[in-house]
């Protein structure tokens, strides 16, 4: 919603057309991966911070990398970009925490018995 109120309000108030003909919405649609991508990284590393969790301090660090290279790249790779960040900023993590949680419930069932 951020990104449609600010395209829209960014339109009206300028009235910006590019050399081609292009609405301000329609330059300015290239820069929403890049801002998607920013925006993962950071709950993404305070979390991993927080928990002192290295597979997600290194998820938002790559984040915010791929956003960094997602500015310079045309959409397609922006998309590319954004679902290789969600493998190492979510996806492995994910796996790596839910592995820890079953060991430790084994552990705690087994000292129960």
């Amino acid at each position: 919603m951020l990104i449609f109120i600010n395209n829209a309000l960014y339109h009206e108030l300028t009235g910006f057309k590019n050399p081609a003909g292009q609405s301000a919405v329609n330059v300015l649609y290239e820069y929403i991966s890049p801002l998607f991508l920013l925006l993962y990284g950071m709950p993404t590393f305070v979390s991993g911070v927080s928990m002192k969790f290295k597979p997600m301090i290194f998820g938002g660090l790559l984040c915010w990398v791929c956003c960094i290279i997602a500015i310079y790249t045309p959409i397609k790779i922006d998309l590319l970009l954004t679902a290789f960040s969600a493998v190492f900023a979510w996806l492995i993590p994910g796996i790596i925490m839910e592995k820890d949680y079953r060991k430790a419930k084994r552990g705690l069932a087994e000292a129960n018995v």
